[in-house]
């Protein structure tokens, strides 16, 4: 799968791109030849395509491309065709009703994400885009609809929860509001989480500049 449940971009995902660097003298010479192989299959890319796979490369897990990956370079209504182009060129593996892309391709796109200069916009598009996502669901999952928002929660999950971590690194506290409190509540109800209290914690340094109506909750006790 594109990834494993809690994986975060960065720290582990750019380990890997520097092991594939064929400047890294470490990295095994099958490394060194997938690099290559991922770099020369790059190189016959579009430029849309281009701009879609190193977006994508943030995603946790590939949902929420057209809101989270278009803008003036990339319309929202080109998404959908550029990523079936991304499938046929195999950088991009359909998954059921959504997409995946292989560990080492994606740690190839977020190298070029960064060199591109794009990694905050876009880890801040997706901050905004599943913070409205978890906003619109959370009072539906005390509500007579909440086998829909549990089972979009589940879907979802690893891209709320990085959205949440993004928030508070990047000390959004609007955005880490809108994200906690449902998610808070899903992990009460359905789901424990071992970084819960981590990410509660961290909500809670935002202090003063969390909206006064945001009552984030205290760390629970263990």
């Amino acid at each position: 799968m594109i990834t494993r449940p809690g994986y975060w971009p960065g720290g582990r995902l750019d380990d890997r791109f520097r092991l594939l660097s064929t400047g890294n003298r470490a990295a095994q010479p099958r490394q060194r030849t997938l690099y290559a192989v991922i770099e020369w299959s790059w190189e016959l890319l579009t430029g849309q395509e281009r701009v879609l796979a190193r977006r994508m490369a943030v995603f946790p897990a590939p949902t929420g491309a057209e809101a989270v990956c278009s803008d003036g370079t990339l319309p929202a209504g080109d998404v959908p065709y550029v990523l079936g182009s991304l499938v046929d060129k195999s950088l991009v593996e359909r998954a059921g009703d959504g997409y995946r892309m292989l560990e080492s391709v994606r740690a190839y796109a977020a190298g070029q994400l960064l060199q591109a200069g794009e990694r905050d916009t876009v880890r801040g598009r997706l901050v905004r885009h599943f913070a409205g996502v978890a906003e619109e669901h959370g009072p539906l999952l005390r509500s007579a609809r909440q086998q829909t928002s549990f089972a979009l929660f589940a879907a979802e999950y690893d891209n709320l929860v990085f959205a949440l971590r993004a928030a508070v690194e990047g000390r959004d506290a609007h955005a880490a509001a809108r994200l906690l409190g449902p998610l808070y509540w899903y992990w009460n109800t359905l789901r424990y989480d071992a970084r819960a209290d981590a990410l509660v914690a961290g909500v809670c340094e935002l202090g003063d500049a969390l909206p006064e109506d945001a009552g984030p909750p205290s760390p629970r006790s263990t």
